[in-house]
């Protein structure tokens, strides 16, 4: 609820917000009827940090201010009550115990005494938004909100991947919190997962008290970087200081696991009202889920991969997760560890659907060898509308040796400059839509093998290119 005078309220302006985004709610007992927003002066509390603070803290204290001029053979102290200080002029005004008043310039001197309970805060003034809020009825207090996608507020998703067994490992999510803009108190904070439509995403939105001295956003986000800011606002009109209400609602478990829920393309975390001060941090745990996952290693096979029988092409060794949660995986990084804790890879964490799997690379395998060799079969002319092109048959292979003493699952993808027709019968392929594109686009092979302790296997494939 917002007390309210004279069917006025304030509150601060919108900041750095998107085009269109900011909307203020109220309670039907008493409309809206318009919304000022305008620069103002207020009083602050700021922290002394200097000499000058620590003077305009300590106004009416007792207090010693000592200069070492050049050439003097001691220091010059003065001793008193400080009744004035100018932070404009660093004018110094001070009363001593016999009566007389002195005013210097505070740059004269180099250092300052105070007693021990010294003041560490001052009120200072300060330039900010404020919005001024005028309901069509009269009324003591309203309920009110407000809702806004933020361009300085930021969510960065993380995950630790830790196996239980064999099949089965915890994974865990977090959210680290970034704001750039003002102190956001007690604020109900969305995150997102997915890809949504900004169209607007370089505009502020006209509200923001400072839209016309910047009107240009420095994107923030990428696909799933984006906050959703609702507040319920509990201020009254002289600080705007939050206050959490006691909320029955509030039941204190051991439960990490936050709600969410699916709207269209989009998956929203509800991460519950949070304080989001200015330029901090905040991490906050969004779930933990046991996934099923597998053990596979890969190899990718560029165009040139096939040069001679001495390269030797990378084989990485992977784990392929199953998401059998209820929310897809977001794209980030990934941190995994052994079942006895240590560190195995910092990896990434790729978009995941609900049902669909993902793989996250380990390390290089050194004991899983692979070799890709190729040669020309066969050369002929074919006849292409009015003229002939050379079509030139290609055939390649590509062994490789488990070197370990356990069965391994291998996924080899190969990519050639041409059109495929032949996989073996344990392999697949993907052509090109027409022949204008298989230059640019190629096609793709791929195989998945399983193999034996020690055993080498082979797998052959053909494609023609059309000079």
């Amino acid at each position: 609820m917002v007390e309210v005078k004279d069917n006025i309220f304030y509150i601060p302006a919108p900041q750095n917000v998107l085009m269109g985004t900011w909307w203020l709610a109220v309670g039907k007992e008493s409309p809206l009827h318009s919304i000022v927003v305008k620069a103002d002066t207020i009083k602050i509390q700021r922290a002394a940090n200097d000499v000058y603070g620590y003077l305009q803290a300590n106004i009416g204290e007792e207090i010693s201010l000592t200069a070492y001029p050049p050439g003097a053979a001691s220091a010059r102290m003065v001793t008193g009550k400080l009744l004035q200080f100018n932070p404009v002029t660093k004018t110094v005004k001070m009363a001593q115990a016999n009566g007389n008043i002195i005013i210097a310039n505070a740059a004269d001197f180099s250092s300052l005494e105070t007693g021990l309970k010294a003041n560490m805060l001052f009120s200072a003034d300060s330039i900010t938004g404020i919005a001024k809020v005028t309901l069509s009825k009269p009324a003591s207090s309203v309920a009110a909100s407000t809702i806004s996608l933020e361009t300085g507020i930021q969510w960065h998703p993380s995950y630790l991947f830790t196996p239980i067994n064999d099949k089965e490992a915890r994974l865990e999510m977090k959210a680290t919190l970034t704001n750039d803009n003002a102190d956001l108190m007690n604020t109900s904070v969305d995150i997102i997962i997915g890809n949504p439509e900004m169209f607007f995403e370089k505009q502020f939105d006209p509200s923001c008290y400072n839209y016309f001295a910047e009107n240009i956003v420095t994107r923030r986000y990428d696909n799933n970087l984006m906050q959703m800011n609702v507040s319920n606002l509990s201020r009254n009109a002289a600080g705007w200081s939050d206050a959490r209400q006691p909320d029955e609602s509030d039941d204190e478990t051991d439960n990490e696991q936050k709600e969410g829920q699916k709207s269209g393309d989009l998956y929203y975390y509800q991460l519950g009202n949070l304080d989001l001060e200015k330029n901090a941090k905040v991490i906050v745990p969004v779930n933990s889920n046991i996934v099923g996952y597998s053990e596979l290693y890969t190899v990718a096979l560029d165009e040139n991969s096939a040069t001679s029988d001495d390269k030797i092409a990378e084989v990485y060794r992977n784990y392929k997760i199953r998401n059998s949660t209820m929310a897809p995986f977001t794209s980030a990084p990934v941190f995994v560890l052994d079942q006895t804790g240590q560190p195995l890879s910092q990896s990434k964490m790729f978009y995941t659907p609900v049902k669909g799997s993902t793989e996250i690379r380990l390390a290089k395998a050194i004991d899983v060898q692979a070799k890709n060799t190729e040669e020309e079969i066969k050369r002929e002319k074919v006849l292409r509308g009015s003229t002939y092109d050379d079509k030139i048959t290609y055939k390649g292979s590509i062994k490789l040796t488990n070197y370990q003493t356990k069965m391994i699952t291998v996924k080899i993808r190969k990519r050639v400059t041409g059109i495929a027709f032949d996989a073996g019968t344990t392999g697949k392929f993907k052509t090109p839509k027409n022949m204008r594109s298989y230059i640019k686009n190629g096609s793709f092979l791929e195989w998945e093998i399983t193999m034996q302790p020690g055993e080498s296997t082979e797998v052959m494939y053909q494609y023609y290119t059309l000079d």
